[in-house]
């Protein structure tokens, strides 16, 4: 995070935006989470029209998965505890494994190829992801300062 404020320092000389814009992110930090859903399952069901599932039933697996995300998550409580690596590699581990296995049972693919259209699913949803919350964060900004 602190890479990311120097790099946004950097990038940002307009200190009134660079507030609004860090007060959006931190803000709606869950609305910003929530457009990667929608994103992601129209990616899977665009590769997985041949399997019979709708878009709706691509919408429920993601949101299941995001929220079994979030309950691994709860991991970090245990850092006082737990070597903060070993904290950490369960956390990156899990979701990625559980993922592999909820995509290979709910599609009927192997192991192999879910875990191939998984890593393609999230490198092309993410980049449009970035693209929609970059793009609707300078929007919503423009917008405030232009009304400002």
């Amino acid at each position: 995070m602190s890479e990311f404020s120097h790099g946004f320092d950097e990038g940002m000389k307009n200190k009134e935006v660079q507030e609004l814009m860090l007060s959006l992110l931190a803000n709606y930090a869950n609305l910003w989470l929530w457009i990667f859903i929608p994103i992601a399952g129209a990616i899977t069901w665009l590769l997985n029209r041949k399997s019979g599932m709708n878009y709706a039933e691509n919408l429920v697996f993601h949101t299941y998965f995001f929220c079994i995300t979030n309950l691994i998550s709860l991991f970090f409580l245990v850092d006082a505890f737990v070597s903060p690596l070993v904290v950490f590699a369960y956390a990156a581990a899990a979701p990625i494994i559980y993922f592999i296995y909820a995509y290979s049972s709910f599609f009927g693919k192997t192991t192999l190829r879910a875990f191939g259209e998984g890593i393609l699913t999230y490198f092309i949803a993410t980049i449009f992801y970035t693209i929609v919350v970059v793009g609707l964060l300078i929007a919503i900004v423009g917008f405030m300062m232009k009304f400002k």
